[in-house]
């Protein structure tokens, strides 16, 4: 217990995220002892952290976040999930997948009234719709974006 309990006062939240890959390394050595309340926003921030590194550990961790998803009830934590196991798909090619997603998260973020993950949403659908060959959508969700995103920075 007290190792956890380090583990989380010195490793920052979310630990990998614009850190390096020593706090990676150090949250892949602890990663199996967390509670799944952490292991599922630790999984999602690995998941990121690695996927222009090592895809496959991209993956795994897009993975166990989302095996962990029925363990939560943080909003955030399954928009994110979604979001990256949305990523997941898109690497594999698998574009309908992807858009189901990454439209399961949309609607949680719009729950939430949170207009930055909107808009990623909507840049994901986009890439996906237009990775289908369905270009008027993806301009569309691409439209939408934009003007989140321009609408945040007046």
């Amino acid at each position: 217990m007290r190792f956890i309990l380090f583990a989380l006062i010195v490793l920052p939240g979310p630990s990998t995220h614009g850190q390096s890959a020593y706090n990676a390394d150090s949250l892949e050595a602890i990663f199996d002892t967390l509670p799944d309340s952490i292991r599922i926003r630790e999984a999602n921030a690995l998941s990121r952290y690695y996927l222009d590194i090592d895809f496959e550990k991209s993956i795994r961790y897009a993975r166990v976040a989302y095996s962990l998803i029925e363990s939560t009830d943080n909003d955030y934590d399954v928009g994110h999930t979604y979001i990256n196991w949305a990523i997941a798909q898109y690497n594999f090619g698998r574009y309908d997948s992807s858009l189901f997603y990454n439209f399961k998260a949309l609607r949680i973020y719009q729950a939430l009234s949170d207009t930055s993950k909107i808009a990623t949403a909507y840049n994901n659908i986009s890439g996906a719709c237009n990775a289908l060959g369905d270009h008027s959508s993806a301009v569309y969700y691409a439209y939408k974006a934009f003007n989140i995103h321009y609408a945040r920075k007046t």
